[in-house]
């Protein structure tokens, strides 16, 4: 199963779960040296609406991640931190 498969069915359940999810960006990126997906997408949860980044590489079986949740008006602040993270994700 690939990252995007593997994310289409998270996606189902973001859907059921949350009516107002919104795919903003899927992005081919490398993470610690493999080839992996930066996701963002925004829902809505108790009237607040938030964005989120989701970062899912593959090693072997295992499917990590990297998530980062902020309500809408405050993602933009740390999203340099979170983008460090991602370059710096390091599988041991």
């Amino acid at each position: 199963e690939t990252v995007s498969e593997h994310f289409k069915k998270l996606e189902e359940s973001y859907k059921a779960t949350f009516p107002s999810y919104t795919l903003i960006s899927d992005e081919e990126i490398k993470m610690d040296g493999i080839s992996a997906h930066k996701y963002t997408y925004s829902v809505t949860s108790g009237g607040r609406e938030y964005k989120i980044v989701q970062a899912i590489v593959r090693k072997g079986e295992m499917f990590y991640y990297l998530t980062y949740t902020a309500l809408s008006e405050n993602f933009e602040k740390h999203l340099p931190d979170v983008e460090k993270m991602i370059e710096n994700f390091d599988i041991r």
